[in-house]
């Protein structure tokens, strides 16, 4: 069953570095519903703090994936007098070992495989160190810690998990509280919320963007993704939004819809909200917007990572956890302007 090109559009724009599912392009060839700790259960602490960002990706782990990726086997360090903590391959490793209940190879699942990942090791290090300052996330270590979670080769990989790697995109996560929610509305419980960017580093030559098709849409995608992106990741408890998600576009590329786009230009990502039934299954609600043109569709993904339009029929509590996730939603975020996590701007 093909998508509705919003929620392709959705499902692609939460999933940070390995989660993109896309069918290369000429330009780039190369409830359970959700408790507050759903997505969020800390890690066994131990006695040594995230590592700092002065550690250079293992040149052994990476062999497989072509050595070292900074330019000249220099080491990650994001910005001078920015520190950030660095996650040790470990525990990226552990936690990515500890998403369970669903299959973490298909692009479907990805987003909510994000989701736990980052969260996780968020709030392990909120518990160790409250004031920060932001996680720093390696993009070979992540791609080479996803590859070794899920049993495939850099080969067998999605090539979308490639493209995020090929292009060099970091990952930085705030997680200190005072800066990402300023308020919510009453009610309203933020369980855990983190600004995400993702970029290369600074000395790092890639495109501004890279673009490809989405082939699991109806119409099909055209996908670009800029050189670096942002969004906010919010707990509230019965449910996960990416909100205010900037740096990630879309356009329908066939049918009446791709005519009109190919007028327009391309639209941009706003949310994805998402939510987990108890038997695993999950319902994605996303929107997407251009000019005049608002797209808000749902999306049913079984455990398996089959994805269907819609909610299936005889499921009153389907029904209830898309209708919770389309109520509005009253957040009041720390400025962009206003953070200094240490990415490159």
């Amino acid at each position: 069953m093909r998508l509705p090109w919003g929620v392709g559009l959705l499902c692609l724009t939460v999933c940070l570095l390995p989660a993109r599912w896309a069918a290369a392009t000429d330009e780039n060839p190369k409830g359970r519903e959700l408790s507050p700790t759903a997505l969020s259960t800390q890690l066994p602490a131990g006695d040594a703090p995230p590592e700092f960002c002065a550690l250079a990706p293992d040149p052994g782990r990476l062999e497989a994936l072509g050595g070292p990726r900074r330019p000249g086997g220099g080491k990650a360090a994001p910005r001078d007098g920015e520190p950030v903590q660095r996650v040790a391959y470990a525990d990226l490793l552990e936690a990515m070992r500890a998403e369970r209940g669903y299959d973490a190879r298909k692009a479907t699942n990805l987003a909510r495989f994000q989701a736990g990942v980052l969260m996780r090791l968020a709030e392990r290090a909120r518990g160790r160190r409250p004031h920060g300052p932001p996680l720093f996330f390696d993009h070979a270590e992540w791609f080479q810690a996803y590859l070794e979670t899920v049993g495939l080769s850099a080969e067998q990989a999605p090539i979308s998990c490639r493209l995020s790697y090929e292009n060099y995109q970091d990952a930085w996560v705030e997680y200190r509280a005072d800066s990402v929610v300023r308020k919510a509305s009453e009610g309203l419980t933020v369980g855990l919320a983190l600004n995400v960017r993702v970029a290369p580093l600074p000395q790092v030559s890639v495109p501004l963007s890279y673009s490809y098709d989405d082939v699991a849409s109806e119409p099909r995608l055209r996908v670009t993704v800029e050189r670096a992106y942002r969004y906010r990741l919010v707990d509230l408890g019965d449910q996960v939004v990416f909100d205010e998600i900037r740096g990630l576009h879309g356009r329908p590329t066939s049918g009446l819809l791709g005519a009109l786009f190919s007028l327009i230009g391309e639209g941009h990502a706003v949310y994805s909200r998402m939510a987990v039934a108890s038997d695993g299954v999950q319902i994605m609600v996303g929107q997407v917007k251009k000019a005049f043109l608002v797209r808000t569709a749902t999306v049913t993904i079984q455990p398996d990572g089959t994805a269907t339009r819609g909610l299936p029929e005889g499921r009153p509590d389907l029904r209830a956890l898309e209708a919770r996730l389309r109520k509005p939603l009253e957040i009041e975020y720390v400025p962009w302007a206003e953070l200094h996590d240490g990415s490159p701007r």
